[in-house]
Order: structure tokens, then sequence, then C-alpha cells
């Protein structure tokens, strides 16, 4: 309050506090006090912050209860006595893992991985993109430009993959060509969205995008319900995988060792 009451703008006083006021909200207040809205920019950004909050619990609520309930083996023992030997091997996968990710080439794939794999990058990428349009939706209602819109809403994740194809829209739009196109080419966009968006530029964007996101939403709603079922058997065969190669690749050697050396006794 005092950098406002000094004569500096809302906007530029959130941002020295990231931690309290997300990216996505001080665009928002920028928006508006540049275009004179302000109060419909803080009604869009309190929409906005609700709605992707109310998404956030509803997958928490979903998820976490779900693999806690799953993941019940009773394997204390064995870990007790031979702690050592999985630690060593999930300490220097986990560092190699991390090594390679936090490469630009490693973190662009596994990203990539998340918006695209089987279930689980269904479900992540339907949520990414039903923030994305609610962003976009919001920024043409205060009268940004789609390339002014592209470049706030990117805020609204870090997916390098996903953020890639804002970049090349922005490139598109730029040209005069089609900004939907990499989102379609990168298999973000289902095709039902693509042809919903170009209704909307050839007649009224805002409108459509709004009919969008309500498309958008009842796909995160049917995924979800998805996730919940197959959850069990994705769980269960992930434990079972991790058993089989943990027996094959430590425990037959193990026991070949010891069994060698017991026939060889005189």
């Amino acid at each position: 309050s005092i950098g406002v009451e000094s004569g500096e703008k809302m906007n530029v006083v959130m941002q020295n506090y990231p931690n309290v006021f997300p990216a996505m909200f001080v665009n928002f207040i920028k928006v508006g006090e540049d275009s004179g809205n302000l109060d419909t920019a803080l009604l869009y950004a309190r929409d906005y912050m609700e709605s992707s909050n109310n998404l956030k619990k509803q997958v928490r609520s979903t998820v976490i209860p779900k693999v806690l309930q799953l993941i019940t083996l009773d394997i204390e023992n064995w870990f007790m006595k031979y702690w050592y030997i999985p630690t060593s091997i999930v300490a220097i996968l986990v560092g190699i893992f991390f090594f390679v990710i936090n490469t630009p080439k490693g973190r662009y794939n596994w990203d990539k991985f998340k918006l695209t794999c089987p279930v689980v990058g269904t479900l992540i990428n339907n949520i990414t993109v039903h923030k994305f349009f609610q962003a976009m939706l919001l920024n043409l209602k205060n009268g940004m430009r789609i390339q002014e819109s592209l470049e706030v809403s990117r805020n609204v994740t870090s997916n390098y993959y996903f953020l890639s194809a804002i970049e090349l829209a922005k490139v598109n739009v730029i040209a005069g060509t089609s900004w939907i196109t990499p989102f379609e080419e990168k298999k973000l966009f289902k095709p039902m969205v693509s042809q919903m968006v170009g209704v909307g530029m050839q007649t009224e964007l805002s409108t459509m995008m709004e009919k969008v996101n309500e498309y958008i939403q009842s796909e995160v709603d049917e995924s979800l319900e998805r996730f919940k079922k197959v959850l069990p058997e994705v769980t269960y065969s992930f434990v079972g995988i991790a058993l089989i190669a943990f027996t094959i690749v430590i425990l037959v050697p193990l026991v070949i060792v010891y069994m060698g050396g017991f026939i060889d006794m005189p």
C-alpha cells in the first residue's frame, strides 16, 4: 500500500511479492490499469484464481488418497535388512534423472512426455489447455490482441513443450498465419478445440472461447474420472515391474553366489 500511495502502479508493487501475487494475477491488474478497467480486471482475476484453486483441490483430493491407499505392500523387514541396496540404486537413478531433466533438451522431452503419455498425460494436458484458454478469454475480454494475449497467457504454465507451442503461435501471428497450427502439430489441441477456435476467428473469438472453455472443462472432468478408474491398475503394474526387476537384478545373483559358495565347500 505504501508503494501505491507514493504513486507507483498497483501491478508494479505486486511484482515485488511473487509469493503472494501469481504472475497471471499481476498481468490482469496491469491490463486493467493500462486500459482503465481495473475493476473489471480484478473481477476477471478473482474468477480465474478461484477456478484454478478449485481445480487444484479437486485433483489433489482425488489422486493423493488413492495412491496412499494402494501402496500397502508389507516389505518393511526386507528393507530393514538390505536398506543400502535399494537406497543406492534409487539414489543413482534419481541423480541421473535430475541431471538429464535439468538440461534444456532433457527438460523439453520430459515436459513433452508429461503432456503426451497415456492416461496421466491426457489429464495434465487437459488441465493445462483449460488454464490457457481461461487466460486467453480474460485477456481478450480486456481488449488485448491475440499476440499480446498469447504473451500474457504463457504464464499459466512452466511446461517447456507447451511454451514452445505458444512461442511458435506468436511467430505465426506476426507472419499472418494461424496461431492454432503449432498446438495442432504438437497434438496439444483436440480436433474439436481447433475447429471451434477456427470458427471463432471468423466470427466472435471471445464468445467462442467461452464455449471452448466449457468443452475443455467437460474433458477435464472426463479424464479425471478415467484416471481414477485406471489408477489401481497402473499402480499395481508399476509395483509389479519394480519387484520383478529387483528380483532379477539383485536377488537372483545373490542366491547364485550363495549357493555356489555352498556347493564348492569341501
